[in-house]
């Protein structure tokens, strides 16, 4: 079927040649405003004169020449200088379709797209030529890599041209894409009757919802790839959707193997039971939406010999991904223990492996970072002071925080570190006190939090008015439930969904929990556990749909809608999307929110008598 993608070159070659030999000669005099003498306008509007008119036409004679003989060095050089010392000589965006053909049948595909793009522009969209333009651009950009592209530009094909070859275009890249990008595609079917040719986009949408568990998008999709007439491959993911059993598009049903501290001291068992909980949930509603899953679990008793034995044991029994453990010490055996292409999600642990396949929720969080930095830099902060703990998270973080405010223009004028693992934050906190930063940006884990801000309350840090800010810890439910209010009022801090906003997956969550075990939901750890599992399974879709294989596909999780955030693998990390908010009252609010005003800030006693300290760089 790829096959079809180069079939038409050759004709693409002699068309080019013929349509030369059916040009009339040029002629020695022409004014400004002669009409070209082809159906090709100019590559830019402008003036020229009879000598640019005949210097245009001469050297393309030489590129059609070349061109004809398959001198495609030749061609570009002809071309090149057409398109460059007369742009607006009459026909002279013909170069750009000479250079296009010349850069594709040299293999410079990248280059070609390029030409055939500006070409494509140049001509507009009724232009007789444009959908000749538009099919060698999409087959250039295919071969390029540029997969999304390919298929929007051929998806955008006019009438007819939209062939055999372009067909097969859009059904091999559709394979590779992700689900943003597939519904980027989607977008672009007619008013919402699909056409025949976005039946391989919806069938994929089909395929990849379903194994992110949302039944009824998946079935949505399925139905509309059917309508549309989906063939092949695009036919037997929506039957398979549709008919609620997916087991014959893998190589075997998945098994996800847990691996957690079942037994040992009573918070491990508690966590892992919570966890299970929602692993439960999750397995359950994939059932339904057609993925015969299997789940196994194995006790590693919380330990490090336990951790490697029990992902031995699940992979075993063929798992094409592990949760579990929770400690990074236990997560390190564990990843040296594990397949290398089997993917491992920790919930909890703060350092994983540098290694690929070994992704945890509790690591930090460098997309936080970011988005804390630009969203305090529009507001106009051009200064802070960090305030973070010596841990690899939170040192990481308060690394990429600095540069992404340096890039937004802002400065950070003093770093205070902490050691973890403490209780008592006077020290650091009488350093901060003496700066008396506008900003102050706390990045600390939410077990640090609960300890650390009734102590800033406790330094005086409140009525100093200072700006206190942090990342995703600050607005996680245990601090939130944890810390009195006045500890929290008024930070500004991300949050993994944007404030007031209904979140439909952790609803569907919430009601299937309490129905499923006859309790109300008061934790956040079996979520944790429902999402781990479902972007373990979305991997595995992932790693299917473009290999025929169970492993590979973390990498391609984008934008996962769960309990607790929407999921995306980043650089290698799973990331949480984050949301600037503003904490009031127990409260997410949006930064723009109206809050009551502050009593005036009051400068501590060493500032009044003049003698608060110069700030310095670096920690």
């Amino acid at each position: 079927m790829i096959g079809a993608l180069h079939a038409n070159r050759s004709r693409r070659l002699l068309g080019a040649v013929l349509l030369a030999a059916c040009l009339p000669a040029n002629p020695e005099s022409v004014p400004a405003s002669f009409p070209a003498p082809t159906s090709y306008p100019p590559v830019a509007a402008g003036d020229y004169s009879p000598a640019d008119h005949a210097g245009a036409e001469a050297l393309m004679n030489a590129a059609r020449a070349a061109l004809a003989a398959r001198e495609y060095a030749v061609a570009r050089k002809a071309a090149g200088q057409v398109a460059q010392e007369y742009p607006s000589a009459p026909g002279t965006s013909e170069a750009l379709w000479v250079l296009a053909l010349a850069a594709q049948a040299e293999g410079d595909h990248g280059e070609a797209a390029e030409r055939a793009g500006a070409l494509a522009l140049v001509l507009g969209a009724d232009h007789p030529a444009f959908p000749e333009v538009q099919d060698l651009r999409a087959e250039s950009l295919f071969d390029s890599g540029d997969l999304l592209a390919a298929a929007e530009t051929s998806l955008g094909l006019p009438g007819d041209a939209y062939a055999d070859a372009a067909a097969a275009r859009v059904e091999a890249a559709v394979a590779t894409l992700d689900r943003d990008e597939l519904a980027r595609l989607a977008a672009g079917a007619v008013g919402g009757q699909p056409e025949r040719r976005f039946a391989p986009v919806f069938a994929e949408l089909a395929l990849v919802t379903a194994f992110a568990g949302d039944s009824g998008t998946s079935r949505a999709y399925a139905r509309r790839a059917r309508e549309a007439g989906a063939e092949g491959r695009a036919a037997r993911m929506s039957a398979a959707v549709l008919s609620g059993d997916l087991s014959g598009l893998g190589p075997a049903a998945p098994v996800i193997g847990v691996v957690l501290p079942f037994s040992g001291p009573p918070n491990n068992r508690a966590y892992a039971e919570s966890f299970w909980e929602g692993v439960e949930v999750a397995s359950a509603m994939a059932q339904r939406t057609g993925v015969r899953v299997e789940v196994v679990r194995e006790d590693n008793r919380g330990t490090r010999l336990g951790s490697a034995r029990g992902v031995r044991a699940v992979a075993s029994r063929g798992a094409v991904a592990i949760l579990g453990p929770l400690r990074d010490s236990t997560v390190f055996e564990a990843a040296q223990a594990k397949p290398s292409r089997v993917p491992l999600f920790s919930p909890t642990a703060r350092r994983v492996p540098e290694a690929a396949g070994v992704y945890s929720l509790g690591a930090a969080s460098p997309l936080a970072a970011r988005t804390l930095a630009g969203a305090l830099a529009e507001l106009g902060y051009a200064s802070a002071a960090l305030l973070h703990g010596s841990g690899y998270g939170e040192t990481l973080e308060a690394r990429v925080f600095r540069r992404a405010f340096a890039t937004a223009g802002g400065r950070v004028e003093r770093s205070v570190q902490y050691p973890s693992g403490v209780t008592t934050f006077i020290e650091p906190l009488g350093e901060v006190a003496a700066l008396l930063p506008e900003l102050l940006v706390v990045l600390a884990t939410a077990a640090e939090l609960e300890l650390l801000a009734p102590q800033m309350s406790f330094m005086g840090l409140d009525t100093l008015g200072i700006q206190v800010a942090g990342t995703a810890a600050w607005s996680s439910p245990g601090v939130m439930n944890a810390v009195a209010q006045r500890h929290t009022d008024r930070v500004i801090a991300v949050s993994p969904s944007p404030p007031g906003s209904r979140e439909e997956t952790r609803e569907a969550f919430r009601a299937e929990y309490e129905n499923r075990f006859r309790k109300t939901l008061q934790s956040e750890v079996p979520a944790v556990g429902f999402d781990l599992f479902r972007i373990a399974l979305a991997a595995y879709g992932e790693g299917i749909r473009r290999v025929g294989a169970a492993a590979g596909g973390a990498e391609r999780v984008t934008r996962l809608r769960g309990a607790t955030g929407i999921f995306s693998v980043v650089d290698g990390r799973l990331e949480r999307e984050a949301f600037p908010v503003r904490i009031f009252e127990g409260a997410l609010l949006p930064l723009d929110a109206v809050l009551p005003e502050l009593p005036p800030r009051v400068p501590p006693p060493s500032s009044r008598n003049g003698s608060r300290p110069e700030p310095a760089d670096g920690a």
